[in-house]
């Protein structure tokens, strides 16, 4: 699934189109679903709570997406009009991007090219997915995303990330990029920055009409 600028980039689009109450905590939101990493004996299962999804198959081969949004939405009414809606918003468009991450470009980059997803976090995709996401870093307005993040609350999210899971997460995603570098590996069929910056900019109108 995305590395954390598509989601950030996804996130801070998303504001330029919609008002969010919280700018700091949407934001906030929109890393959020992944703290779940930053938890002791993480199980495949954990990471399955906390994006919300359906079915059995293993994370990475979910095949129902209608169902998988469709679980979001009725978690996204659900927690319409509590307090702490923005960080609620952008909890769900995380999940929302993942959901279209995975409908439009991982299934489908996997069936044409099911060589390079081979190795799994050393496959050449995944080199892929790190570099753009490097990139993204330094090619979009990462100081106003951010400010943001250091601006948030850290808080529990409904039972699904602990408070000190999400703190612990944006304290790491703050100084990730300190030390990141390009692999240098890529291979031309995998994904391009330039396909990351259409799927940002495709998705997060779409998205804006799920969560407003």
């Amino acid at each position: 699934m995305p590395f954390p600028m598509i989601h950030l980039c996804v996130a801070h689009r998303i504001m330029q189109l919609l008002p969010i109450a919280q700018p700091a905590q949407f934001m906030l939101g929109a890393m959020a679903p992944d703290a779940v990493h930053t938890r002791e004996n993480l199980s495949g299962q954990d990471k399955y709570h906390s994006h919300l999804c359906v079915g059995e198959q293993p994370w990475g081969q979910i095949a129902d997406n209608a169902g998988w949004r469709e679980n979001v939405r009725k978690q996204l009414d659900a927690w319409r009009g509590k307090p702490d809606w923005s960080i609620h918003q952008g909890y769900c468009a995380h999940i929302l991007t993942d959901v279209a991450w995975n409908e439009q470009i991982y299934r489908p980059m996997k069936a044409a090219h099911p060589q390079e997803f081979v190795g799994g976090w050393e496959s050449p995709f995944h080199d892929a997915c790190n570099d753009v996401d490097v990139k993204l870093y330094h090619q979009t307005d990462h100081d106003a995303i951010w400010a943001l993040l250091h601006a948030s609350d850290p808080i529990e999210i409904s039972g699904l990330i602990t408070q000190q899971e999400l703190s612990a997460e944006r304290a790491s995603l703050l100084t990730k990029y300190a030390t990141a570098a390009l692999t240098g590996t890529r291979v031309q069929s995998t994904l391009t920055t330039d396909q990351a910056l259409t799927f940002i900019e495709q998705q997060a109108p779409r998205i804006v009409h799920m969560i407003q």
